[in-house]
């Protein structure tokens, strides 16, 4: 590569230098990329102070994760001159498809039904406007911000691939594009609520007392397995949803060592997970939702899905030959998964969530699929309010 590791101080940093004698440096795919002689990556235990050390000028270029840090924690002057920049960078990138899973084997998820109307008790429009600054967009698909989701109604394509499935998927699959639940966002969600109650009632939970029970006296109940900090602000809101209509959710925290081992086991009711997510999805497919991978230990088919149509949509999928094939493929898996509720799909964030000191030049046309830190040179050694950023790129030819 362009680069070869420079100095290294273990646990703290870094360097990169830059490989003059790189077989690659002229060819056209490299003109106008890889402009640093050195590139030294920062790590840090703390966020917060990572976030204080960048403020500081301790170093130049921030990835952020938390959408209040990003939207609060870097106002002040230096932000208001344009001294301190911060947008959200690659816009069009694939996101990761991160959501709540249900564990498909727990008896008391085995009906769509209940699925369905768990799902609607979380109310993220209150979570994102409550805890996120809404900054996030709700997801919708397995196949997050790409031309693979499923977006609209089947085409005639799509149609002759899912009709020989007709009668073993939900018939929604064939009429009716997918929407996550959507509230107001006050966080009444009356109506949403007796909603999933008459989708429990068919699916034959009953109230008894302060308890939805089915035939056999059984609560409806189950355990998020959470290995995480910060997930409960999320949890807490919809636990408090369910438990007025008669659910029992219980969170359990666990730490890293017995949370990996409860996966492998299969051993939880529900989990947070993410799936990555390409432009050509293939083979690692089966991994994620595979029957063969259901109870495999070392598989991320954490749903433990095991459905015959899912199985067969992939193989086409895998098999296809062409980029329209593999798009109406893509697409009609995505219906299957969307309409089967096996999860709650969760948000991803509008783009790279980035801080940066201003004095670097990017190109006028922005790269849509990635931050495009390979193509950015240095123009000051000094960071440059917006006005003298402009003045500065005047003089460029």
């Amino acid at each position: 590569g362009p680069y070869r590791i420079g100095r290294i101080d273990n646990g703290r940093s870094i360097t990169f230098e830059r490989d003059p004698t790189w077989w690659a440096r002229d060819l056209p795919a490299s003109r106008g990329r890889y402009n640093f002689d050195k590139l030294r990556i920062e790590y840090f235990g703390d966020t917060e102070v990572a976030r204080q050390v960048l403020k500081g000028g301790g170093y130049d270029y921030n990835r952020e994760f938390s959408a209040t840090a990003y939207t609060l924690g870097y106002n002040g002057a230096q932000l208001e001159d344009g001294r301190l920049q911060r947008a959200h960078l690659g816009p069009a990138k694939p996101q990761v498809a991160q959501g709540f899973v249900f564990n498909l084997d727990q008896p008391q998820f085995k009906d769509r039904r209940v699925r369905q109307a768990l799902g609607m008790l979380w109310d993220y429009e209150w979570s994102n406007r409550q805890m996120m600054r809404n900054m996030y967009i709700r997801q919708q698909s397995v196949f997050s911000n790409t031309p693979l989701a499923a977006r609209k109604l089947p085409d005639a394509g799509e149609l002759k691939l899912l009709e020989p499935l007709r009668g073993n998927v939900p018939e929604e699959v064939f009429t009716t594009v997918f929407s996550a639940p959507v509230t107001d966002g006050s966080g009444i969600i009356r109506k949403q609520q007796l909603q999933a109650l008459a989708l429990l009632e068919q699916a034959g939970w009953h109230p008894e007392g302060d308890r939805l029970v089915n035939s056999d006296g059984t609560p409806l109940a189950f355990t998020f397995l959470n290995g995480q900090s910060g997930m409960e602000r999320l949890l807490l809101p919809w636990k408090r949803n369910l438990a007025q209509i008669g659910v029992t959710l219980n969170i359990r925290n666990v730490d890293a060592a017995q949370y990996v081992n409860r996966l492998m086991a299969r051993d939880y009711d529900m989990i947070v997970t993410g799936y990555p997510v390409t432009l050509s999805p293939g083979a690692e497919l089966y991994n994620y939702f595979g029957s063969a991978a259901a109870h495999d230990p070392g598989s991320n088919n954490l749903m433990v899905l095991q459905d015959p149509a899912v199985d067969r949509l992939i193989d086409g999928l895998v098999r296809a030959d062409t980029q329209a094939d593999m798009l109406q493929h893509a697409r009609a898996l995505d219906r299957v998964l969307q309409w089967n509720y096996y999860w709650i799909p969760n948000y991803y964030p509008p783009g790279s969530s980035t801080a940066w000191w201003n004095r670097f030049g990017l190109p006028k046309v922005q790269a849509a699929y990635d931050e495009g830190l390979d193509t950015w040179w240095e123009i000051s050694p000094t960071p440059q309010t917006n006005a003298q950023m402009a003045e500065r790129q005047k003089a460029l030819p």
